[in-house]
């Protein structure tokens, strides 16, 4: 692998993984701010429908992360990643198409999501390893997870502020804007090899 230089391929790579994952999860912490929305103001539900439809997403993710470890082995990282991306763009528009009388785009939302999750996070921490030298591998999990963990954190933030100030039209945009940017930051990025 070589010296992890700041100008290194391996580690300008590694920065546009992060940046990409960074923008994944900023759509999937958006979330947490958005289905309480919908589920409250449009669909008049309770808060257990609230948990239920927070919860559709970790149960879709579980079920499906052991299977996007199997396809990375077979179609590799790069693949993976981006079918994770594309799902949640496809989750960001049922967001934006889900209204009162259509409300199971919401939950086909969550569960789509869920799978995205599955893809994104095993792909990307798989590649992340791959790009490091051995002896950084811990430390490139670690970034990776912290790329996790910072969209997590902006993403509700962010939601509620555009709930907020500009209406759940807005909101609803961001859970496609989010991953769309972060498929064009992948633009042109090599992924390891298939073995």
């Amino acid at each position: 692998m070589g010296d992890w230089h700041l100008r290194s391929p391996n580690r300008r790579a590694f920065a546009r993984l992060v940046l990409a994952g960074v923008g994944g999860f900023v759509a999937l912490g958006a979330a947490f701010a958005l289905v309480p929305a919908i589920v409250v103001n449009d669909m008049h539900e309770t808060d257990v429908i609230v948990g239920w439809t927070l919860t559709l997403f970790a149960l879709s993710a579980l079920l499906t992360r052991f299977v996007a470890g199997v396809w990375i082995d077979r179609r590799g990282a790069r693949a993976i990643f981006a079918l994770g991306f594309a799902l949640l763009v496809v989750a960001g528009m049922l967001f934006l198409l889900t209204t009162p009388e259509r409300t199971w785009l919401l939950y086909a939302a969550r569960i789509v999501q869920g799978v995205g999750q599955a893809a994104m996070f095993t792909s990307g921490l798989s590649w992340a390893v791959h790009l490091a030298p051995e002896h950084r591998r811990g430390q490139a999990m670690s970034l990776f997870g912290l790329a996790v963990w910072a969209g997590l954190t902006i993403g509700p933030v962010v939601e509620q502020f555009l709930l907020d100030h500009a209406g759940e039209g807005a909101g609803k945009a961001l859970m496609l804007i989010a991953p769309v940017l972060a498929l064009i930051a992948m633009i042109g990025l090599r992924g390891p090899a298939v073995h």
